[in-house]
């Protein structure tokens, strides 16, 4: 199945390459307007994140956990078919939308992309920190491509190794060899990121990871995500029904075009409080005396819905991404756990924890050990079956722990 999906990227990639040559051969001299617009957007780029690097690292103390973020694939570009894999630094001052998010990919020069440039890597690898509040604009907003979060428990040595990396990525000529340029086939987003675990001191000897949205499997079988995944939806189904109602085109609901003239009204009895702020986010166009009304009426601050009052993501406690070395730590978590998910879904994390666990220890067993493996394995037991170096790494001992009790 992965040769497949790789082919399948080989073979889109390849023929957007050959409409890209004819696009250029038929565009040789490129409107000066949009080259000098395209110039101004890379120089703002720029600011704009050294701004955000330096206060990565100015607030590196107050980093207080991390996670990976996976943007779902999507039908728009070849290169986003495969999602988009992400690292947020999560903030002590509970405002989400600030959270500094790293996204590495492709610096792209012009405003054409070359797709086999970006197959034999003749791109560099950009290292861009923005607030997730930007990136859930872009990927939920404006792509309509759902959020896949997941929990990757840390200290603050591994925090700070981290931050560290990302730092000598961006502003170091070593750093920037050791990251390498940018391939759609291997050091993509997701290989990146995943040479960032390893290199940063992370317990994980596995293979570079390929594709974005299978990223949860490499997570999984490097130990690094004990938890289920959380999902930030997107609102198309909301917006079909605005559609609906208001009885428009899309294109005329995003622009705020051709809307009846009792608008307000309209959405004001159909839908509820979260849902108006839902859509006052997703159509900022909108008319503006309807837009005023809903403020108005509904007492928004700053004159409009911001993304921290949308109830649709989910908050999780400060503890689930601190690493637990004690059975004590273990059993509070799990608690925490059954709060944070359904019944159903801690049920298939225990389920799922036992399985990676089994592989791991199948996969890393000390070939000095005992020959013959237990069908069910315990922590106390099968500690033995694991190379010395591997039982020191908290990381690991946490997923013992969380196992052991999956299996009580």
């Amino acid at each position: 199945m992965r040769l497949k999906n790789l082919l399948a990227l080989l073979l889109s990639l390849l023929f957007l390459s050959v409409q890209t040559s004819v696009y250029a051969a038929d565009n040789n001299e490129m409107n000066e307007s949009i080259a000098k617009w395209w110039a101004q957007k890379q120089e703002e780029a720029k600011t704009s994140n050294q701004k955000y690097l330096e206060e990565l690292v100015s607030n590196e103390e107050n980093i207080i956990g991390i996670e990976v973020i996976v943007a779902a694939g999507s039908d728009n570009e070849a290169y986003s078919r495969w999602g988009h894999a992400m690292l947020r630094f999560i903030d002590n001052d509970k405002d989400f939308s600030n959270d500094l998010v790293l996204s590495l990919a492709a610096w792209v020069s012009t405003p054409v992309i070359d797709n086999w440039k970006g197959l034999k890597g003749d791109y560099p690898m950009s290292v861009s920190i923005r607030p997730l509040g930007e990136f859930w604009k872009e990927y939920l907003t404006g792509e309509k491509r759902p959020l896949n979060r997941f929990i990757i428990p840390t200290n603050s040595r591994l925090r700070k190794n981290l931050i560290s990396k990302v730092f000598s990525w961006a502003t170091t000529e070593e750093g920037k060899k050791e990251l390498g340029n940018y391939t759609f086939l291997s050091n993509n987003c997701a290989g990146a990121l995943s040479h960032l675990f390893t290199t940063s001191g992370f317990p994980t000897n596995y293979f570079q990871a390929k594709i974005p949205t299978h990223f949860e499997s490499w997570l999984n079988k490097a130990l690094l995500s004990p938890f289920q995944k959380l999902v930030v939806g997107n609102n198309v189904a909301l917006i079909n029904e605005l559609k609906t109602l208001l009885n428009v085109s899309e294109e005329d609901l995003y622009r705020g075009v051709n809307w009846p003239s009792d608008s307000f009204n309209m959405i004001n009895n159909h839908f509820s409080d979260i849902q108006i702020k839902k859509i006052m986010l997703e159509i900022p166009r909108m008319p503006g005396s309807v837009m005023r009304a809903l403020v108005k009426i509904h007492n928004y601050r700053n004159g409009g819905a911001r993304l921290e009052d949308v109830e649709s993501f989910t908050y999780v406690p400060e503890a689930l991404y601190e690493i637990c070395e004690t059975a004590a730590c273990t059993n509070s978590n799990l608690e925490i756990e059954a709060k944070v998910w359904s019944a159903t879904e801690v049920k298939l994390a225990h389920k799922n924890r036992v399985s990676v666990y089994k592989n791991f220890l199948l996969n890393n067993r000390d070939p000095l050990a005992d020959s013959e493996f237990p069908t069910i394995v315990t922590f106390d037991e099968d500690l033995r079956y694991l190379p010395r170096n591997l039982l020191r790494e908290p990381l690991v001992l946490q997923y013992f722990q969380l196992m052991l009790k999956a299996q009580q």
